[in-house]
């Protein structure tokens, strides 16, 4: 049992996080977070909003192994774009991704989250991708007996 001394409750180790995998501390409270899980969280969520650029840069640090000063190198380098679509980051909600080989991990550029998932959903596959164009080029109405209704992307409402 560990005290948590944000809800100032007792509780198991197992609502902690390890420190580490030392297994002589593993039975003792040494071994554990000085905070529970919960209260780590909400501690977490609140220095993020904080401080959202240090979140950001530690976030690219510890995913990609850059900086902040890298990813606005990149967004200034593509006009603040899209690298597929080349639609301006200012028409999405959330920044543009970093895109990496998660073979090598060497990184290609930034996406829109519509895009990284895109190729991401091809296995990063460059003749899936390629194949795929070519399916959305063909000329599918020629085919016989088959209508396919066209929908409209627009909302409805």
């Amino acid at each position: 049992m560990k005290y948590c001394p944000d809800c100032q409750q007792t509780k198991p180790f197992d609502e902690f996080y390890k420190k580490g995998r030392n297994a002589d501390y593993l039975n003792s409270s040494a071994g554990y977070d000085g905070f529970c899980k919960s209260c780590r969280r909400t501690r977490q969520i609140a220095w993020r909003k904080k401080y959202p650029q240090k979140a950001k840069n530690v976030d690219l640090k510890s995913y990609f192994g850059i900086g902040i000063e890298q990813y606005n190198e990149m967004f200034s380098k593509q006009d603040g774009r899209c690298g597929i679509c080349r639609r301006h980051q200012s028409g999405f909600s959330r920044a543009l991704a970093v895109d990496h080989c998660h073979n090598t991990g060497k990184i290609r550029g930034l996406l829109c989250m519509e895009c990284n998932h895109a190729i991401g959903q091809m296995d990063d596959d460059p003749e899936r991708l390629i194949s795929a164009a070519n399916y959305l080029k063909a000329d599918l109405a020629a085919l016989p007996g088959i209508v396919v209704p066209i929908k409209s992307r627009e909302k409805v409402g």
